[in-house]
């Protein structure tokens, strides 16, 4: 596959003198600089430089950057062919030289061609659609004839609906077996397997990940304009997943549309550092199944294939719980174990897990709460199912929470399963396999296991881990949901390892004066350095959170719910997880069926009234849309639901009323903000438009 076109320029990075001067003076700028929040960290430090002097070979470097990004397999990625393009194009303008602005003018003719010769090579209506973009965007002649081929193959390919799959800019499974990954671990959540690397090791060149709540306007805007005008399920299949597909890579042994063992079709796949995932339609149940396995690099290590299952078999064992994602089984396919898995489908918007619910700033004390009390009770059952169960990874990017804001353990022991095979497992430095034992045990000498802001001290000195190693990670959840940020403000993972095992964690005045003193000193119990001094079981932690969380709303904490509701509330999470897959009949009956059991329930009514409109069946969906709000007539998300049929309706001023009841009911809710404004916008009212996104942009 060919390079994309590039200037080759290199960057002048400042001396530390100068660096400091460039941080001087007042720019607010860089909050709305296209570069200067970049989530990749090179072209963030780059982006911020350049808005701080006149240096064309910034914005060479920079669109350089952006090409060597512009693809992903074999998928393009609209986000970074748009910068490219920006990039090159205002190096043109600030050109002072003939030299200069021939470089550029070349670069963005040339870099059209590259994105269109992609896209003939692998004729995605996704591909298809950014290269013609980038020539109009790039204002390039180019061959007619050639154009009209492309035009075309993408009306065919949407026609026929043979491969509609687009990179998913977020990763669902950010474990990364890596000690040198440390110079970002203050940005994102990585899992290290530390095998005793020295600290000169960890301090070498990192190269950051993408943020994972990165969204594209432009893709959200393509998703509207399909929305409204393709009624056909599988065309709204494809505008559901345009910004959240993932092509598989040579690697994976099932595509999107193939049918595992028959059964589960595939709708999504999502990778990470180790691990693959397989978002399906099991077609015997006629339910939404996440598929977990690693990566094929990693099928020959006995061992990972060895301690995946049993770490599997451990998972199952938990049965089912509210708290838990359920691990339902593990099945050998192909030669590999993959493990099947309840599936979890996060509210519109963000992800399925607590990361994304932190970084969007959607918790206060009483959902913070609600979460910590759910993830103690899932870890309750999990220790009380299987005694001295360890996760070993408790964080943010393993609560999955549900688009009702259920949240659930995932992850039990897999941590564990993939680890530095080049280092000697300890059997093979000193013990004898255990009598009767045909096998020897997995563990290794000396090894760090966990994500450095959330490690125990214990793990942190490779000493012996119980439950209360989870309860001390639990402290470092619970701590950054009250306030929003890390235990300790260390980098660096020995950092890191000196802050767990020494630092005493501190709240800031302001957070003193918010967070409950119950709350401080519980927190801070679970963050005492030494076991004996927290909590020794989950029950504890969940008798403690039950008070306070009473004491602060005034009402008894749901500890659990049985009967009808549960089985009502297991339907709708079917119904959504569908939804979100692209099965909006099957969704329907798992609506109907909720409905049945709850004919009161304005959830139900709501979550069915979205997928009619997604359908198109916009006079049903309203419907729906008002059953809810009999039931609820304060429910913000079946007022924005009722908002945007009615925009699709064309019923504008409606749909304005509806937004803005949402946002009184809930101004904290972002979304609220940008669909007054989205409506506003069309109303030509604009003054009104940029104030309510103000608003919006203080939320998040």
């Amino acid at each position: 596959m060919s390079l994309p076109p590039q200037s080759k320029r290199q960057p002048r990075w400042p001396s530390h003198e100068d660096g400091l001067k460039s941080r001087e003076g007042d720019y607010s700028t860089d909050l709305a600089d296209h570069f200067a929040t970049d989530p990749d960290e090179e072209i963030h430090r780059l982006g911020l430089l350049a808005l701080r002097r006149s240096d064309i070979n910034d914005l060479f470097v920079l669109g350089d950057l952006c090409a060597q990004r512009s693809l992903a397999g074999s998928s393009l990625q609209m986000f970074y062919v748009g910068k490219t393009l920006m990039a090159y194009r205002h190096a043109h303008k600030m050109a002072t030289n003939t030299i200069d602005r021939d470089l550029a003018r070349r670069l963005v003719s040339e870099f059209a061609e590259w994105a269109v010769q992609i896209a003939r090579d692998h004729p995605t209506p996704g591909n298809i659609a950014v290269a013609l973009w980038a020539v109009a965007e790039g204002k390039t002649d180019f061959d007619r004839v050639a154009l009209e081929s492309l035009f075309d193959m993408y009306s065919q390919r949407v026609l026929n609906d043979h491969d509609h799959t687009q990179p998913d800019p977020r990763e669902l499974d950010r474990t990364i077996v890596d000690p040198g990954m440390s110079d970002f671990i203050s940005q994102t959540d990585v899992t290290v397997v530390d095998e005793g690397v020295d600290e000169s090791d960890l301090s070498s060149e990192a190269h950051p990940l993408p943020s994972e709540t990165h969204y594209e306007d432009n893709a959200i805007q393509h998703f509207t304009s399909l929305e409204r005008s393709a009624p056909d399920n599988r065309q709204i299949h494809t505008a559901l997943y345009q910004t959240h597909r993932h092509r598989a890579s040579d690697e994976d042994e099932f595509k999107v549309g193939d049918n595992i063992e028959g059964r589960y079709e595939v709708a999504e796949i999502r990778r990470g550092g180790m691990g693959v995932v397989y978002l399906c339609y099991d077609h015997e149940q006629g339910e939404p199944v996440a598929i977990k396995t690693f990566q094929s690099r990693f099928l020959n290590n006995e061992r990972a294939v060895t301690r995946f299952n049993n770490e599997a078999v451990t998972w199952i064992k938990l049965d089912k719980h509210r708290h838990v994602v359920q691990a339902r089984l593990v099945q050998n396919i192909l030669g590999r174990p993959h493990l099947i898995l309840e599936h979890i489908s996060g509210a519109e918007g963000y992800g399925s897990d607590l990361r994304s619910w932190i970084d969007h700033n959607r918790l206060d004390l009483r959902l913070s709460l609600e979460f910590a009390l759910h993830i103690a009770l899932g870890m309750q059952h999990a220790t009380q199912k299987v005694p001295g169960l360890v996760h070993r990874d408790l964080k943010p990017a393993n609560i999955l929470v549900t688009h009702e804001g259920i949240a659930k353990v995932t992850d039990f022991g897999l941590v564990r399963t993939l680890e530095l095979e080049d280092i000697p497992l300890e059997e093979e430095l000193e013990e004898e396999p255990p009598a009767g034992s045909r096998k020897p045990p997995l563990t290794r000498v000396g090894a760090i296991v966990g994500t450095p802001p959330y490690m125990s001290p214990e793990q942190c000195e490779s000493k012996k881990v119980d439950v209360r190693s989870d309860i001390y990670s639990f402290g470092c959840l619970l701590f950054e949901m009250l306030t929003g940020h890390y235990v300790f403000q260390a980098k660096k993972f020995q950092e890191w390892i000196k802050a767990h095992v020494h630092n005493a964690p501190q709240f800031t005045p302001a957070e003193l004066d918010k967070i409950p003193a119950e709350l401080q000193r519980l927190v801070l119990w679970c963050l005492n350095k030494t076991p004996p001094d927290r909590p020794k079981a989950w029950s504890a932690l969940v008798e403690e959170l039950s008070a306070i969380y009473e004491d602060v709303t005034g009402q008894p904490a749901e500890l659990e719910i049985t009967g009808p509701a549960l089985q009502a509330r297991e339907l709708m999470d079917k119904g959504y997880s569908l939804t979100e897959l692209g099965w909006l009949n099957e969704a329907l009956q798992a609506y109907d069926s909720a409905i049945t059991l709850q004919p009161d329930y304005a959830w139900a009514w709501a979550r069915k009234g979205r997928t009619l409109r997604l359908l198109g069946q916009y006079d049903e969906a309203l419907d729906c849309y008002d059953r809810a709000l009999e039931v609820q007539p304060r429910y913000a998300f079946a007022w924005t639901g009722k908002g945007l049929v009615l925009d699709r309706m064309g019923r504008l001023e409606q749909a304005l009323t509806c937004h803005e009841t949402a946002a009184e009911i809930n101004p904290n809710d972002v979304w609220h903000w940008w669909n007054q404004a989205d409506v506003l916008h069309m109303l030509n009212r604009y003054d009104e438009a940029v104030t309510a996104l103000k608003k919006g942009l203080e939320v998040d």
